[in-house]
């Protein structure tokens, strides 16, 4: 995943990545998270079916604050809780399209996305 994240950084003509049912665990997203701090034109991010749980999801949306480009992020059949929900809606603004189906959010988590 470093490799995969390092081209991230370095790829500007990069526009939609699927990452889906690779095993990326927390370690794995923040990697992510630190290519997606400098990338500005990644507009899709796919990473379903992983092994992300509420330090990986917090890693992603902090990268967010910084990343005004990414559009749509897919982190559906995860293991993210409310931790992870509640750090997504605080700094995930720009994204039009989050989805988080299939995931363990409890009441916490639902609790802060309906605000």
């Amino acid at each position: 995943v470093q490799a995969l994240a390092t081209c991230l950084t370095n790829r500007s003509s990069l526009r939609s990545l699927h990452l889906g049912a690779n095993g990326i665990d927390d370690r794995g997203a923040k990697a992510v998270a630190q290519s997606l701090r400098s990338n500005c034109c990644l507009q899709e991010l796919y990473l379903q079916h992983n092994e992300i749980c509420d330090p990986g999801a917090e890693e992603l949306a902090q990268s967010l604050t910084r990343n005004r480009a990414l559009l749509l992020l897919d982190l559906d059949a995860n293991s993210i809780g409310d931790g992870g929900a509640e750090a997504l809606v605080r700094h995930c603004r720009c994204l039009q399209h989050l989805s988080i189906v299939g995931n363990i959010i409890g009441d916490g988590g639902a609790q802060a996305m309906a605000k």
